[in-house]
């Protein structure tokens, strides 16, 4: 009897650490993201030509992502290369380099009774970079311009487990388990909107003055911008996720004749590296 006893007490304080590990690392879970896919993007720029152009991007992004159990934190940051085109004229092209970078936090303000669907709201900011040339714009041709946003978000999410049976077709071979899925939509309004972008019209040769940008970039604020969202978990037995996703981004700047109007859709696919 004092054997089993003795083996007990050096066998309890394991058990607790064992416990406390296990749940820390369910509820509070960080990640590291890095993704690709396509962006489409739509633009008419009132300062220099009416038409629309549009034309598919190359994308890349990268995310870290910090979970608990009432809150989520998140920093993004992406780039998309490509060419627009006028829609009206296969002659005027665009050449475009624009970037996607932002932040925000999200609490959890309610959930149903089993946990499985969740709403989560809290503040967003959201910044886009454009660098476009488009040599048919002459003294025009060069345009750099940053867009920001703070906005709100909402997000609504569902989570469902399911269990697998071992299969195997040809060479690939499927564990069996539990597995757990998650889908999210989210969207944002803005709060406040801000662009620095070019006056317009370029009265100098741009190409000889080093000051160029600064010299004929204002900043503006008011406008519009909307976000929403949609992304699919899949969760794989080591902790690491795929993730499939979408985005559309939808702005217009303030003021009348060098007004922006931009749309954005990100179609993207990747893996969530778990950190922790």
């Amino acid at each position: 009897m004092r054997t089993i006893l003795y083996v007990l007490f050096l066998w309890f304080p394991f058990f607790l650490p064992a416990q406390e590990k296990a749940e820390i690392r369910f509820d509070r879970r960080s990640y590291l993201g890095l993704s690709g896919g396509m962006a489409y993007g739509l633009l008419r720029d009132a300062g220099v030509s009416p038409l629309i152009y549009s034309g598919p991007l190359l994308l890349g992004q990268a995310q870290f992502l910090r979970e608990t159990p009432q809150w989520e934190w998140f920093i993004e940051g992406g780039v998309a290369a490509g060419t627009y085109e006028a829609a009206r004229s296969f002659l005027v092209e665009s050449e475009v380099i624009s970037s996607f970078h932002g932040a925000g936090a999200l609490r959890k303000v309610w959930q149903n009774d089993r946990g499985k669907i969740q709403l989560w709201a809290g503040p967003q900011y959201s910044g886009f970079t454009n660098y476009r040339i488009t040599p048919a714009f002459r003294n025009n041709s060069t345009v750099l311009e940053s867009l920001n946003s703070l906005m709100l978000g909402a997000k609504i999410q569902w989570k469902a487990d399911k269990t697998f049976q071992p299969a195997k077709f040809l060479i690939f071979r499927r564990r069996g388990g539990l597995r757990q899925f998650r889908v999210s939509s989210q969207i944002n309004l803005p709060l406040l909107h801000s662009a620095w972008r070019p006056g317009f019209a370029y009265l100098e040769d741009f190409t000889n003055d080093s000051d160029w940008l600064g010299s004929e970039n204002l900043l503006a604020f008011g406008g519009f911008r909307m976000q929403a969202r949609t992304d699919l978990w899949y969760y794989m037995r080591n902790g690491n996720a795929w993730r499939l996703g979408y985005l559309w981004d939808v702005q217009q700047t303030p003021g009348e004749f060098n007004k922006l109007q931009t749309a954005q859709h990100l179609t993207y696919a990747g893996l969530m590296v778990k950190l922790n």
